[in-house]
């Protein structure tokens, strides 16, 4: 298969975004200390923070753990025994009720830490690089995987791109157990045809957290192929999603060379 990428986090960088997301919350009157987070997660060097490099096996993170208590208060020793029991990844797809069930936490820190790992996505998500011409599976995995990693179900969609390869839209088309019935040709190349795309990617998520691809997913990406090339919408890639890394099948299968 093809090299499957990883990304670890900075531990200065995860400590500013978790400042920030803790002066939002207390103040919502001070939402523009949101602004100089997008900065951090996009990085100098393209690398996103907030703990993308852990997964649901680690013990805490790597490249240091986040301050529990700057955002927690006295919880915050708890919060990260259940962090380094159950993994990061595995903690942010609690619900506070969850958090306060499970976990032991009081209700208002229960809230306070799905509320931030909620905002954290949301951050991530909207610092993405919506316009960017997307040519690479990282540069898809860098868009995707806030909203994708550390679902309990696999979710399937697609990015309708122009000429340029940039993002116009992106279309939810399934949640569930990947299949050939709930992934159909018409489900996926509908919305591109009516929205005049030059282009699409698919993109789905491995609950699991590994991403290798399976013998349904190559099948998938098989039938959508042929799809793509009778319709004159080609499709660029399948990429998998797992916790912290990525697989992109057009690196393992034969996909038809995408033109400029």
């Amino acid at each position: 298969m093809g090299e499957i990428m990883r990304i670890k986090p900075k531990r200065a960088a995860t400590r500013r975004i978790l400042s920030s997301l803790k002066s939002a919350m207390e103040d919502p009157g001070k939402s523009e200390v949101l602004t100089p987070v997008c900065d951090q997660v996009r990085g100098r060097t393209g690398k996103a923070v907030l703990a993308r490099g852990c997964n649901g096996t680690e013990k805490g993170c790597a490249g240091g753990d986040p301050p529990w208590g700057e955002l927690l208060g006295p919880a915050g020793e708890l919060a990260e025994e259940l962090a380094g029991r159950w993994g990061l990844v595995e903690l942010s797809r609690w619900s506070a009720a969850e958090l306060r069930r499970a976990g032991g936490l009081a209700p208002a820190a229960s809230r306070r830490l799905a509320a931030a790992f909620a905002l954290g996505r949301a951050v991530e998500r909207d610092c993405g690089p919506h316009r960017v011409p997307l040519r690479s599976a990282e540069a898809v995995y860098r868009l995707m995987a806030p909203e994708l990693r550390g679902l309990r179900q696999e979710t399937f969609h697609t990015l309708l791109l122009d000429t340029k390869h940039r993002l116009r839209e992106r279309i939810r088309v399934s949640a569930g157990t990947l299949s050939t019935s709930l992934v159909h040709p018409r489900e996926v190349f509908g919305p591109a045809v009516r929205g005049g795309a030059a282009a699409i990617i698919v993109v789905h998520n491995h609950p699991s957290g590994d991403p290798k691809p399976s013998p349904e997913d190559q099948e998938v990406t098989r039938r959508l192929l042929r799809a793509g090339q009778l319709l004159g919408i080609p499709l660029l890639d399948h990429l998998v999603v797992g916790n912290s890394s990525w697989a992109s099948l057009r690196e393992t299968m034969d996909f038809v060379p995408a033109t400029d």
